[in-house]
């Protein structure tokens, strides 16, 4: 029992380090915004792949912390990012999930999750 709380607590740590990384990702995404003419498609593109970056990099140090099932604790990890966006979504905006966006988003995070743990036991 006590292992499974110390996992989940380093589970935790890692989601907020991918939090940490997509708030400074985002940071540098705004600087370079103020800087040139940017459109909002592209824009959409560019944040959609530092949570990919920031969920990725979260995993790798998860798998690595873990040593152990990279592929399953990297989705574990990966849903509650997921999950902590779609609830400061509501929050915010007032809807909880906004359709295929919302889908694509949660696929392709989990994945980038999983791959991240498999990195992080492999290398």
């Amino acid at each position: 029992m006590r292992k499974r709380i110390a996992e989940f607590g380093k589970i935790s740590k890692c989601v907020l380090l991918s939090f940490i990384t997509t708030v400074i990702l985002c940071g540098l995404f705004a600087a370079a915004v103020c800087i040139w003419q940017i459109d909002e498609g592209t824009a959409r593109i560019v944040i959609f792949l530092v949570m990919i970056v920031s969920v990725l990099f979260g995993a790798f140090v998860l798998a690595k912390n873990l040593e152990h099932s990279g592929l399953l604790n990297g989705l574990i990890m990966a849903l509650i990012y997921f999950g902590v966006i779609l609830l400061m979504s509501f929050i915010l905006n007032g809807r909880f999930f906004s359709g295929i966006r919302d889908l694509t988003r949660l696929v392709t995070i989990s994945a980038s999750g999983m791959l991240g743990g498999i990195l992080g036991i492999n290398t």
